[in-house]
C-alpha cells in the first residue's frame, strides 16, 4: 500500500491544474473574437475552386469592385471536398484579402465551441477534485 500523497501538493497541483480551463476558455474566446471580427465585414461570394495548396482549397472569385481574386480557404475544412472547377459560395472579407470562410455554422464556430466546452469540462473536474479536497475533505479522492 502506498502513502497518501501530501495535501499541500494535491492542492499545489490542482492550482496548476487551474490554468488549463483558462487555456481552453481563452483560447475559444478568442477564436470567437476572431470569427466576428471577419464576419463583421465579410459578404458571400461565389467562388471556383482552383486546386488545393498544403491541403487547402484555393478558390477564385470576382471581389466587390469587379476585380479577380484568389484566396485560401480558411483553416482546415474536411467536409470541404469539392473538385477543381466546381462552384461554392463563400465569405470574403475585403480586410483579410487572401482569406475565404464557408458560411456554415460549423466551418466558423465549431473549433471554438470545442475549446469553450473542453474548457468547462476541465473546469468541472477541477471543481469536483477542489470539492473532495477542500470542502469535504477526509472522504478520500
Amino acid at each position: 500500500m502506498t502513502a497518501p500523497m501530501p495535501r499541500r501538493l494535491l492542492l499545489a497541483g490542482l492550482g496548476i491544474g487551474a490554468l488549463v480551463p483558462l487555456v481552453f476558455f481563452v483560447l475559444g474566446g478568442w477564436m470567437l473574437v476572431e470569427t466576428q471580427r471577419f464576419l463583421s465585414g465579410a459578404q458571400p461570394v461565389a467562388a471556383e475552386v482552383l486546386g488545393v495548396d498544403d491541403g487547402r482549397p484555393v478558390l477564385g472569385f470576382t471581389g466587390p469592385g469587379g476585380e479577380a481574386r484568389e484566396a485560401r480557404l480558411h483553416g482546415v475544412d474536411i467536409g470541404f471536398a469539392a473538385p477543381p472547377g466546381s462552384t461554392a459560395t463563400v465569405l470574403f472579407n475585403p480586410a483579410e484579402p487572401t482569406t475565404v470562410r464557408r458560411p456554415d455554422a460549423w466551418s466558423l464556430y465549431g473549433v471554438a465551441a470545442l475549446f469553450l466546452l473542453f474548457g468547462l469540462v476541465a473546469e468541472l473536474a477541477l471543481a469536483a477534485a477542489l470539492w473532495r479536497l477542500v470542502i469535504r475533505p477526509g472522504r478520500g479522492i
